[in-house]
């Protein structure tokens, strides 16, 4: 008799969660952060656009629903799939307020339910009001693959970003210089193209100060491409970005004139792989600064001799195998 009881109790607890989510008259899946709207109003968006007996119906047709919205650095990107049997159609949106990346989503997915949808949610009706019969005509199903439509609600976006800012930097080599014979600063600026699914791409460039030994001054220019195929959020308004990055540039050495040596002036390119850890801090949507640490790999190691190379007179430098990077950005965006 107790095993009974507990399993009647049992059935009367699961069965009605079980009705209410059989009631839901779409098959979604809603996840999103603190301060975002709830599944409930999500599900209201929805409906007041979309037409009722559309999606009194949509159950039947077996498709799923999952809407993901979650905040990456200062903006927040929404992502709707909509899985038929072993086929998922999707749509990304990209934008600096959560509520208006909700009413984007709410927005694709009530045309994915009704073509004719309306952009804005109806108005709620007066409670006096009794219901009008919904006498639009019903639309036949739409195909399995969804054409879902490119233009997002206002102040949400999934374009492109441009940003541009100024960098200082740091270079030097482990066992002693890099491109100079002493590790040196520079300051340059840079433009960064990003898109929320192709990654972050950024070409920059550097002049660097002038470093003097007692045998010759060496300068050093140069230009820097650099890739970043994701980005990691570590909070609302920092991001940590690995990157590879190739380096192209030039470096001058002017040997100083002595008694038994002549002034002379030689010209080298500079080619290195740069392997990056940037975080960047966006306390504001359009604003933001980096810190930025890696590795150098030169590709050209090239030996500055003083003299000439019938007759050398010492060596004045010799590039090393390994070098590091250090630098700090500031920038906003500008697209």
């Amino acid at each position: 008799m107790p095993s009974t009881l507990a399993c009647a109790l049992l059935a009367a607890l699961v069965t009605p969660l079980t009705a209410r989510a059989d009631d839901q008259p779409i098959d979604l899946v809603y996840r999103s952060f603190e301060g975002c709207p709830s599944e409930r109003q999500f599900i209201e968006m929805v409906v007041g656009r979309a037409a009722k007996n559309l999606v009194a119906s949509e159950r039947a047709r077996g498709r799923k629903f999952q809407i993901t919205v979650k905040a990456r650095g200062a903006d927040t990107l929404g992502k709707l799939e909509i899985t038929t049997g072993v086929e998922t159609a999707s749509r990304e949106v990209t934008g600096t307020n959560c509520g208006e990346v909700v009413s984007a989503l709410a927005l694709f997915t009530a045309l994915a339910i009704d073509p004719a949808a309306s952009i804005e949610p109806a108005p709620p009706k007066p409670a006096d009001e009794p219901p009008k019969p919904d006498v639009r005509p019903a639309v036949a199903p739409r195909p399995k693959e969804i054409d879902l439509p490119s233009s997002p609600a206002p102040g949400a976006s999934h374009r492109s970003q441009w940003r541009a800012g100024a960098r200082v930097v740091g270079a030097g080599g482990f066992p002693g210089g890099s491109a100079m014979p002493a590790a040196s600063g520079g300051a340059g600026l840079f433009l960064q193209w990003s898109t929320p699914g192709f990654g972050i791409y950024r070409a920059s460039g550097a002049y660097f100060v002038p470093v003097e030994t007692d045998r010759a001054t060496f300068h050093f220019v140069s230009g820097r491409f650099d890739g970043c195929p994701v980005d990691v959020p570590l909070g609302r308004s920092t991001v940590l970005e690995p990157c590879i990055g190739v380096e192209l540039g030039g470096v001058t050495a002017a040997a100083k004139a002595t008694s038994d040596l002549e002034a002379s002036t030689e010209r080298r390119w500079w080619v290195a792989g740069d392997l990056l850890l940037r975080t960047r801090f966006s306390p504001f949507p359009w604003i933001f600064s980096e810190l930025e640490v890696g590795a150098v790999v030169p590709f050209t190691r090239y030996v500055f001799l003083l003299g000439t190379e019938a007759a050398p007179r010492g060596e004045a430098h010799q590039v090393p195998g390994l070098g590091w990077v250090l630098g700090f950005s500031v920038g906003g965006r500008i697209l």
